[in-house]
């Protein structure tokens, strides 16, 4: 079991990662996908039971979490324009 202060300091670390990716840093975005990379395929796999597949769907999950902040971005510039 993970000690109580060392999940706040990922969960911290974590929203700092995340902070970053949405100013659009891609260095932060890709520690985020080293991070849970594995969790997300693993959760891909228990659900459909291939390998290729889960990997797949991983992938595209991260490319669509890196697009949708994009299009965040683009909202909060739009938004702050008004």
């Amino acid at each position: 079991m993970i000690p109580h202060t060392a999940m706040q300091a990922a969960a911290q670390n974590d929203a700092g990662l995340v902070a970053e990716s949405l100013k659009g840093n891609g260095d932060a975005f890709g520690k985020i996908v080293a991070r849970y990379q594995s969790m997300v395929c693993s959760l891909a796999y228990s659900a459909t039971g291939s390998l290729s597949y889960s990997e797949d769907l991983a992938q595209e999950t991260f490319v669509t979490a890196w697009k949708e902040q994009r299009r965040q971005r683009q909202l909060a510039r739009e938004g702050a324009g008004r």
